[in-house]
């Protein structure tokens, strides 16, 4: 190593190069014999390290044969043109370029060092770096004097064999469209920024701090634990290993913070504690392992704060531990291998934008459970139409808002084991309609006054924290003849539940309540035969009413025929014993006798006859007549209702 730096720290600033004077100086065209050159007979330069030198004259190597290993530590330099070289390790640690580095096309067989550089733009398009390329707190610019190229580092179709560091580093815009990384790909605590909208920048990339579509990158991404983009940060179509960006801030002035759409990540994608003013799209985008976003604040006005539909995460989505969305989460048709954990967090709509809901899952498949509970808490509507959920639903001790609307809307979705919605506050509505779920998990007397669209809503075992079983049913029951709709199937779908589980008088009440329920809404006679069927069978469900009304006839009756008989209104109905029976007031032997409650019994029974009936009569009285004549009629209809309550044909709900 050629020291040639001043013993005064002060004077060693490589900003001040041009100032140091002839004694530190070293012509460029020096270097670049040196380095391309043998020197002497059959002797070649092992390695050239200098430091602390004025470079006079730009290094151009461009197309140059390095034949050993290049060392400018601390030093300054004009410009370097590497340009299509092929070089060993090139270090250029704390050095200041003025007019940066073109390097397009080089092939570097060991590291390219660019450790705490203040460098113009640094191009690397198309260039193979077989060890890594080092950037760790370099201040890169973007501009060459009174020249705007636009970028700080291009580095489009690079190779770069064992990583990219850019830890700490200071840049304005970074593209590296269709780079291949084997190693990882570190920006921890950088500091990209915008300098502005250069005229030699496509309009698509003018607020793009860090382009990356089309990368790959083998090991992790990692734009974490301080990072700050000041422009957007494009993804699109990348491939990575995994993706951290714990503790980053983005933030653009125009468009989306982050855009990843298509993007594929093998391993986890890290969000936890991160800032996104501007939102992100996840568009298909695929994940081997989970998305972490715990802690994360995403913040949008203009569109969605996180869109992510049609993605496929690998593991679990966590938006939890304080998880808190400005504007909407669009997670349609989202696939989640294992759980979707919302505990804890925060979605806010924002009226007026397009994007107006908290929280859309529409068409989600979930393999594992949907949680939303301990201080989850979303303003704006919640949406899961045609979810399908594999696990639980658990909404317990959770909040949802959307004042005279639906706050949540879980209409068509499936649930394969328990909706759990105890102790949960809604301000709105919440609607259920033509869901499926396993079990249903509900407390009826804290929603009473929530609305409730249960219309088509199936599930096949029924849970609550009622006790005894007669008080939960009643509740059920009110709780039901206030958010039912004036339809049949939310009750039978409860009767049938509740008779699976044994639980058969309970059932009965549940459907003559839900036949009570939908008199309202026929005509006149409609509700008087209504009415009919409540009052003397139950709608068939408690037949048994009806035996009790015929036994009233038949008593009624025995007591008229008693009167009758005494008043001399029953007569024999043969001509020969009945003149006798006037006459002398006598019977023949083998003639019966009038027993009044075998009549009666008599005229109760349908279609039967017995010997008082066949040999009794009335005797010119209007009024036995008659009641003879409703008695008749009274018991036929009361036998064919309690004959079509135990054969089932007036329970509809069968």
């Amino acid at each position: 190593m050629t020291d040639i730096s001043s013993p005064t720290a002060t004077d060693n600033d490589p900003r001040e190069g041009r100032s140091w004077g002839a004694v530190r100086q070293v012509p460029a065209v020096l270097i670049r014999e040196i380095l391309t050159q043998q020197i002497g007979q059959g002797k070649r330069a092992t390695s050239l390290r200098i430091k602390g030198a004025c470079i006079v004259g730009p290094l151009n190597l461009d197309s140059a044969e390095i034949i050993c290993p290049l060392v400018l530590d601390s030093c300054y330099l004009d410009q370097v043109q590497l340009g299509d070289a092929k070089a060993a390790l090139l270090d250029f640690r704390n050095s200041y370029i003025a007019d940066g580095i073109n390097a397009n096309g080089l092939r570097c067989t060991s590291n390219l060092i660019l450790t705490n550089c203040q460098t113009g733009p640094v191009i690397l398009t198309s260039a193979w770096i077989e060890g890594s390329v080092g950037c760790d707190g370099a201040r890169i610019s973007e501009r060459t004097g009174d020249l705007d190229v636009g970028y700080s580092l291009v580095a489009d179709g690079v190779v770069i064999q064992r990583g990219l560091f850019l830890r700490g580093c200071h840049a304005s815009r970074i593209k590296l469209m269709g780079a291949r990384i084997n190693g990882n790909f570190e920006c921890n605590d950088a500091q990209l920024r915008l300098l502005g909208s250069p005229v030699s920048t496509p309009i698509d990339f003018r607020h793009v701090v860090l382009a990356l579509d089309g990368a790959q990158v083998e090991g992790h991404v990692f734009l974490s634990d301080g990072f700050h983009a000041t422009g957007a940060v494009f993804m699109r179509n990348a491939r990575f290993g995994g993706l951290s960006c714990n503790q980053g801030h983005f933030e653009t002035p125009e468009g989306r913070s982050i855009e990843m759409d298509g993007a594929d990540i093998q391993h986890d994608i890290l969000w936890n504690g991160v800032r996104i003013n501007d939102g992100a799209s996840c568009l298909g985008i695929r994940v081997g392992g989970s998305l972490q976003c715990g802690g994360a604040h995403i913040k949008a006005t203009r569109s969605a704060a996180l869109m992510a539909d049609g993605a496929r995460i690998g593991n679990a989505m966590l938006l939890n531990k304080g998880f808190c969305a400005v504007g909407e989460v669009h997670l349609l048709g989202i696939e989640i291998a294992q759980s979707l954990d919302c505990e804890g967090a925060s979605f806010q709509s924002v009226s007026g934008s397009k994007f107006s809901k908290a929280l859309s899952l529409d068409g989600a498949k979930i393999g594992g459970g949907g949680f939303f509970r301990n201080g989850f808490h979303a303003n704006g509507e919640v949406r899961l139409r045609g979810a399908s959920v594999g696990g639980p639903l658990e909404c317990r001790d959770a909040k949802f808002t959307n004042r005279g609307q639906v706050a949540l809307d879980l209409s068509y979705a499936q649930v394969g084991q328990k909706l759990d919605i105890m102790d949960t506050t809604f301000v709105g509505t919440l609607t259920v309609a033509h869901a499926k779920v396993a079990r249903w998990h509900l407390d009826p007397t804290k929603y009473l006054d929530v609305g409730i669209d249960v219309f088509g809503f199936t599930y096949d075992y029924l849970t609550q924290e009622i006790s005894p079983p007669q008080v939960a049913v009643d509740s059920w029951i009110r709780w039901l003849q206030r958010c039912a709709a004036p339809s049949p199937q939310p009750y039978q779908q409860m009767v049938r539940v509740l008779r699976a589980m044994g639980h058969l008088r309970e059932a009965q009440e549940v459907a003559i309540s839900g036949r009570r329920a939908l008199r309202k809404s026929l005509g006149v006679m409609g509700r008087v035969w209504d009415k009919l069927l409540d009052c003397l069978i139950g709608y068939g469900y408690r037949s048994g009413r009806a035996f009790g009304y015929l036994g009233v006839v038949f008593a009624v009756g025995w007591l008229v025929f008693s009167f009758g008989a005494c008043d001399g209104v029953m007569v024999p109905s043969q001509h020969r014993v009945y003149i006798r029976y006037m006459t002398v007031q006598s019977l023949p032997p083998d003639y019966p006798r009038f027993q009044p409650y075998l009549y009666s019994l008599g005229e109760t029974l349908p279609l039967a006859t017995t010997r008082q009936t066949t040999e009794w009569r009335v005797r010119r009285s209007g009024a036995t007549e008659a009641w003879i004549l409703f008695q008749r009629l009274a018991s036929g209809f009361l036998w064919i209702l309690a004959a079509s309550g135990l054969t089932g044909l007036i329970r509809k709900e069968d």
